[in-house]
């Protein structure tokens, strides 16, 4: 099998969205994953800035944020600490996680992202808080119980 066949099918294999930018913040390709995330089709997306794929009150610091790391590219997570946000084609939004990494591909600078829908992620975070919110209060509840005890069987033995 041909390697760059061999490649894209790989690509077009892995559990993540991918999408690889060039300098310009134009998508050169993405994988069938990014279509199942986002509800756009491929012909929607290459050839296109890939803030299209942000809510539109992130889309211009992006843009500032994307040249910055031109100029310093690295391997690392993006927004690290942030909850990010990717817009689907019917303007809904929905949690991501992205992982940057630069690359070369026939002599261009291009950047590769890899793309994790994290809702349900979000969803147990937010179960697991409220179930520790729950706890919280029952303790609360149980020394105030405990407290008002005391303090009629101290009166009780006064």
């Amino acid at each position: 099998m041909h390697e760059q066949n061999w490649l894209l099918e790989v690509v077009e294999a892995m559990p993540d969205g991918v999408v690889i930018v060039d300098q310009n913040g134009d998508m050169i390709l993405v994988n069938r994953e990014v279509e199942r995330l986002t509800g756009y089709h491929r012909a929607d997306l290459l050839g296109h800035r890939v803030e299209m794929l942000l809510p539109e009150p992130l889309r211009a610091t992006h843009h500032q944020h994307r040249m910055g790391f031109h100029a310093a590219p690295r391997r690392r997570a993006m927004g690290h600490g942030m909850q990010l946000t990717a817009l689907r084609a019917d303007g809904s939004t929905f949690p991501v996680e992205i992982a940057l990494a630069p690359a070369e591909l026939d002599g261009d600078h291009v950047v590769i992202a890899s793309i994790r829908d994290v809702t349900a992620n979000r969803l147990a975070d937010a179960e697991l808080e409220a179930a520790r919110q729950r706890v919280m209060l029952a303790e609360d509840r149980e020394r105030i119980a405990r407290d008002l005890h005391d303090t009629v069987i101290q009166r009780l033995f006064a």
